[in-house]
């Protein structure tokens, strides 16, 4: 089943005028310069298999309507904003007319256009397998979380020029992909998340750390807790400011302690926050905001504040 949503458009009628009524004399007005960025998420996935094929099928269909080669960011530059949004609805619109008569049934994939200056959406395409298996998969704030009474027991970082190779490294693995690309909005690399899940208490990871500026390939203890580098597939280590000239930082986790991790979140935030490296464990309630404090993972990067937020469970250990 696929779902085709529409931000309404400025009428084109009257953006043209007639050629008869113009005045040689008048000056000519240079085209505006529109630029506009991408999303493709693939928000769960019920057979790996066919999202290694789905999800790099969707991105090079939209890629080579749209006339760029890459989704971070492309311009339009035909005439006036609403004559440019017109142009870029039009491509998507024929991509997603290839797309969508086809059965997709690795998973659900989410491909969104937007203005960047305005951060409106001017085109949804979602594409969701009908088999049901969806009620497996819990969201929460537009995120997918594991169902209930899971607990996250291993995390993993992809990292790719490409936003469909960074996820399908992911799926192939078997991890549940968090629908937030770590560099939106600031370049660079596509750097995803992906979570595995647990029913066992003591199998779920307790705590996490980040390293800024130094990267250990291995462990580390701290205040006599060792932690341990995630998994990362990709360039740079897994760092999660891979390729947009900001600090570069790395993802740690440990199993020893009482808490359980039962959620990771990945928020933004306006205003600056007091951080330090590191992430500290909350209750998935955002009246606990004030108390947060973790290390903005768009450091020098530019962009909003962007945070990895971390949701314990009731149960310890």
């Amino acid at each position: 089943m696929k779902n085709l949503y529409y931000l309404p458009l400025l009428l084109l009628l009257g953006i043209f005028s007639l050629a008869s009524c113009s005045d040689n004399d008048d000056p000519v007005q240079e085209p505006t310069t529109t630029l506009y960025k991408a999303d493709l998420v693939l928000s769960g996935w019920l057979d790996p298999t066919k999202v290694a094929t789905e999800l790099p099928h969707i991105e090079e269909t939209f890629l080579k309507y749209l006339g760029t080669n890459t989704l971070k960011s492309f311009s339009i530059s035909e005439g006036s904003e609403g004559v440019n949004d017109a142009a870029v609805l039009r491509q998507c619109q024929l991509a997603a007319a290839v797309l969508e008569n086809e059965e997709f049934e690795g998973g659900k994939y989410v491909f969104r256009v937007i203005k960047k200056e305005s951060n409106d959406a001017i085109f949804v395409f979602e594409s969701t397998p009908s088999n049901g298996f969806w009620e497996q998969i819990v969201y929460d704030d537009e995120q997918p979380r594991l169902p209930a009474n899971h607990y996250i027991s291993d995390v993993a970082v992809s990292v790719s020029s490409s936003a469909s190779a960074a996820q399908v490294e992911l799926s192939n693995r078997g991890y549940l992909v968090i629908t937030s690309d770590l560099n939106d909005g600031v370049g660079g690399n596509y750097v995803f998340l992906g979570v595995k899940g647990t029913t066992e208490v003591d199998n779920a990871i307790s705590s996490f750390y980040i390293l800024v500026g130094t990267c250990i390939v291995g462990d580390f203890t701290k205040d006599g807790v060792t932690y341990s580098m995630v998994p990362s597939y990709g360039d740079d280590y897994g760092s999660l400011n891979s390729g947009t000239g900001g600090k570069d930082m790395w993802l740690y986790f440990t199993k020893e302690g009482k808490a359980v991790v039962e959620n990771i979140k990945v928020v933004n935030s306006y205003n600056r926050m007091e951080g330090d490296d590191l992430i500290k464990g909350l209750k998935s309630d955002m009246s606990n905001w004030d108390n947060y404090r973790g290390v903005d993972i768009n450091t020098g990067a530019g962009g909003d504040y962007r945070y990895l937020r971390v949701c314990l469970a009731d149960k310890t250990k």
